[in-house]
């Protein structure tokens, strides 16, 4: 129990400064205690409010099949933003992109969104970090 608690706690480690560092949505304090402790604090949450929070999220699994399944790591960051001050999501702006010719105008995205994104982004980065370990 304690080897995966370990190995939980540094896989969330990677992922939070993966996470800190690519995505201008997300924003965690830069010194070492801030993601030491903010790693403790989600694989906590994993490990203790995981089960609660996956059985009330399941109805809605279960309608969309499955489309839903960031929301519990939606619900985690959000319980992680909410306990800890050096943990929190922002709104941001983007700048103008071209994509297959295709040129999209810079803009901004609020709070709820960049939310959203985040949480799909960080739940890419937890299967990333699961299927490379596995």
């Amino acid at each position: 129990m304690i080897k995966s608690f370990l190995k939980l706690w540094l896989r969330n480690l990677l992922i939070l400064i993966v996470f800190a560092y690519f995505y201008p949505g997300f924003y965690l304090k830069s010194n070492t205690e801030a993601y030491f402790l903010s790693s403790l604090f989600l694989t906590l949450i994993e490990f203790l409010l995981n089960p609660f929070l996956k059985t009330i999220v399941l109805p809605v699994r279960i309608i969309t099949f499955g489309l839903f399944s960031w929301l519990t790591e939606t619900l985690q960051l959000l319980i992680l933003a909410y306990i800890l001050q050096s943990v929190e999501f922002r709104s941001f702006f983007y700048q103008n992109f071209k994509i297959l010719g295709i040129t999209f105008d810079g803009g901004q995205i609020n709070l709820l969104f960049s939310i959203i994104v985040g949480s799909i982004f960080y739940k890419f980065l937890k299967e990333l970090v699961k299927a490379i370990n596995s």
